[in-house]
């Protein structure tokens, strides 16, 4: 990257790396580890022209987030969502894309959440 004059570093941390759950004190720990790294490595970077910032999906549409629970669960998990509903792996693309575009020059060491505010219920 600094041959090429800048880009751009996307960590995919995780909202429970800013918020806690039960059971999940490795994955929380290693995700906000990973947020930390971000806005070190923008202090390091962003005086070269390279933009680090970090993707913090919710609870996501995915295979792997819906394997093994049942549709209740899946339900009530979805009302906890304030939007009433879990993300799709292309709106996390599209947080990516904005991240990497022009239009996000500016933005540097930012942890991004994308999980319809369940962070802030």
């Amino acid at each position: 990257m600094l041959a090429q004059g800048g880009g751009h570093v996307i960590h995919m941390a995780s909202q429970l790396g800013i918020v806690a759950s039960r059971y999940g004190a490795v994955y929380n720990l290693t995700k906000a580890g990973l947020i930390q790294l971000t806005r070190s490595m923008a202090l390091e970077l962003s005086a070269k022209n390279i933009h680090v910032n970090a993707v913090c999906p919710g609870p996501i549409s995915t295979e792997g987030f819906l394997a093994g629970r049942n549709p209740g669960e899946l339900e009530q998990r979805a009302r906890d969502v304030p939007i009433g509903r879990f993300g799709t792996v292309e709106e996390v693309a599209g947080v990516v894309a904005f991240l990497v575009s022009k239009d996000a020059a500016y933005v540097a060491g930012h942890a991004l959440v994308v999980d319809g505010g369940y962070v802030v219920h």
